[in-house]
């Protein structure tokens, strides 16, 4: 049996996951880059009136409202008008102009932080609108932030167009005892499974995993372990001369 070869982080796919099957479970996949995608910073998007909604994130009952409702942000930053305000009428208790208000604010905040990289960036984005809010609603937010940037600092790196992804390698080997053939009878042969991550096909969705299963024989296997003989010396070589 093969080892495994490279796993990616869960986090980031379950957080976006979480809300993909609560909000569109028929969702294909895929995705793209993030703050890198931010011509100008998100600040200059939003309005003073925006921004002062985030007070109503006060009528939350516990944090973890709070933190949802910056998930569904973050879920939704690639096609705002898609985000569905029907979360925060319930959770929050509000009207849907309150509702469709902070939820821009959410997504501004979302993107200044993922563009400064800092969640210290949502106190210079109030600043820099003349938007006060209560300081413990502000310490709360840029915790829930601070908590959450990892997840979607990595997220974003696997929405990013790309080609297919190894994700995982298994492998057993298997004999032939029973065949039509007479001449692979008993003869031994390697069967490998590879998952793959699909080459992402839609900005607002993590893209999904293929299995991949192929058998190979003994001549086969050795041209294809040559190959990647030649593909890591010629990585260590550019390595060498960097």
């Amino acid at each position: 049996r093969g080892a495994i070869i490279g796993c990616g982080s869960g986090v980031p796919r379950a957080v976006l996951r979480e809300i993909e099957a609560e909000d569109h479970p028929a969702r294909t996949s895929g995705g793209r880059s993030d703050a890198a995608a931010f011509p100008v910073p998100p600040r200059t998007r939003v309005m003073a009136a925006d921004l002062r909604a985030l007070a109503l994130l006060l009528n939350a009952g516990d944090k973890g409202t709070i933190q949802r409702c910056f998930a569904r942000a973050f879920f939704y930053r690639t096609q705002p008008e898609e985000f569905d305000l029907s979360f925060l009428k319930e959770a929050l208790e509000i009207e849907q102009d309150d509702a469709a208000r902070l939820a821009k604010a959410l997504l501004t905040v979302v993107d200044e932080v993922l563009y400064e990289d800092d969640p210290a960036a949502v106190a210079t984005l109030l600043e820099s609108k003349h938007v006060q809010i209560d300081a413990r609603l502000l310490n709360l937010i840029q915790t829930v932030t601070r908590q959450q940037l990892p997840a979607w600092r990595e997220a974003s790196k696997k929405l990013r167009p790309a080609l297919p992804k190894l994700v995982d390698m298994d492998w057993r080997v298997d004999v032939a005892a029973s065949t039509t053939a007479a001449s692979v009878l008993n003869v031994p042969s390697v069967i490998v499974s590879l998952q793959v991550q699909e080459q992402p096909t839609r900005r607002d969705a993590m893209p999904r995993d293929e299995n991949v299963t192929f058998e190979l024989r003994r001549d086969a296997l050795q041209t294809m372990l040559d190959g990647l003989g030649r593909i890591r010396d010629q990585l260590a070589s550019v390595n060498a001369n960097q």
